[in-house]
Formats: structure tokens, C-alpha cells, sequence
């Protein structure tokens, strides 16, 4: 059965026009998204079967394109899905208020953390303050896992910067989630540390975030080359 053969109180578009966008399930509203199915199933069906085949939609929105491939769904409705997940992953970013003070390492990692923890692939983020350690903005440096460190610490330098800013959080996930610094780590963030303070700038802290929470790689400073 097709969509258009549904009564019209079942056909997602008609009961988000009577009701409200509110009033669809979870179903519903991935098959509005994707707004047909396929020769064998109807796009209710398809969106049923991707929930369930994924475990519900948190698990879904992590999918990446070839995850997300199953009977009708290929690439164009996959990135058409993974576009509207990343849509609400940035709007979760800045939903925060402007005059809010980020003051502690579980606000950084509240408000941007968490966004990337569950990422299988490596994802850097710099977030500048103000002088009243108030948000100016906030960056993805680098998803590549191959990129020099010294890369890296440029590109920080020249956008913290660009955008006046007085203190730096740095973060990135461990796609192994394993929050434990690398060498490498404890290294660069020293480095970056010296850098920042020869041009009058503060890097509060460098954080590695998982699912299960942080690793402030300068509050153990102490452990920083064992």
C-alpha cells in the first residue's frame, strides 16, 4: 500500500497539517522526511524498519551513509537523513544562551561534547570565549585523523585570533572510547598551551570526551609526560 492509499488521519503529512508536527511518532516523521519507499515497501514501512533495524533513532542518527543503506533507503535519502541529524546535532550546539558563562570543564563538555563522543572517526573542536569567558563561537578543526599536529595548532592560533578571543577550550573524542591521552596528546596540548600564552591568550582546558564522559588532559598536568 502506498501513502496516498492510507486514510488520510494515517498519512503523516495530512495528520502533521490537522494536528501538529508533535502529534507524529518517531515513524512518522522519517517517513515525512523521506516522503516515499520503495517497488516492495511504502515509506511508513521503510522508516518502521530502519528504527527497529538500528535500534531506535538515537542509534539511527549516528549511522553513517553505507549503515544507513537498506531497502529504500540509498544514497540520496541516506544523506537527505544524515542531513537533518546534523541539522539538530549544530542546533544542540548553540542553544545556549548568549550570556552564559562556561566556566567549568562540564559545561564545555555538556554543550559540545557530547555531540561528538559517539563519532567513529576523530573529530577536533575549539570553542573561544570572551574576556567574561562568554561564547564568541565555536569550530570542527579537523575530522582527519591524519593531520599534523603542528597543522593543527596553527590553525587554532589563527582563529582564536581572527575572533578575539581571550580563553580557548579544546576538545576531541577517542573514537576507541578510551578516554586515556596519547603521548602525542599530552604533548600537543602543551605546546599549544606555550603558543597561546606568548600572544596573551588562556587554553583553559583540553578535554577528551567519550560517551562516558571527560579526561581534562591539564588538570593532570602533573601525569602530562608519564
Amino acid at each position: 500500500m502506498i501513502l496516498k492509499e492510507y486514510p488520510l488521519e494515517l498519512q503523516p503529512r495530512e495528520k502533521a497539517i490537522r494536528y501538529g508536527i508533535k502529534s507524529l511518532s518517531e515513524t512518522e516523521l522519517l517517513a515525512l522526511i523521506l516522503q516515499s519507499g520503495c517497488h516492495q515497501l511504502d515509506a511508513l514501512e521503510v522508516s518502521k524498519n530502519l528504527l527497529i533495524n538500528h535500534g531506535g533513532l538515537k542509534n539511527l542518527s549516528k549511522s553513517n551513509l553505507f549503515e544507513l543503506y537498506s531497502p529504500g533507503i540509498k544514497k540520496a535519502k541516506g544523506l537527505k537523513l544524515m542531513a537533518v541529524f546534523e541539522i539538530a546535532n549544530r542546533l544542540n550546539q548553540i542553544d545556549s544562551p548568549s550570556d552564559l558563562k562556561f566556566l567549568d570543564s562540564y559545561t564545555i563538555y555538556r554543550y559540545f561534547g557530547r555531540n561528538i563522543s559517539n563519532l567513529n572517526f576523530e573529530s577536533l573542536v575549539i570553542v573561544l570565549l570572551d574576556k567574561l569567558k562568554r561564547l564568541i563561537c565555536f569550530k570542527r578543526i579537523t575530522s582527519s585523523l591524519e593531520s599534523k599536529y603542528e597543522t593543527r595548532i596553527n590553525d587554532i592560533l589563527k582563529y582564536a585570533i581572527s575572533n578575539n578571543a581571550s580563553y580557548l577550550y579544546l576538545l576531541h573524542n577517542h573514537p576507541s572510547k578510551n578516554m586515556k591521552p596519547s603521548l602525542q596528546d599530552k604533548k600537543s596540548t602543551l605546546l599549544l598551551e606555550d603558543s597561546l600564552n606568548m600572544i596573551g591568550l588562556t587554553l583553559l582546558e583540553h578535554l577528551i570526551v567519550t560517551s562516558k564522559g571527560y579526561y581534562e588532559i591539564l588538570a593532570n598536568k602533573e601525569n602530562i609526560l608519564s
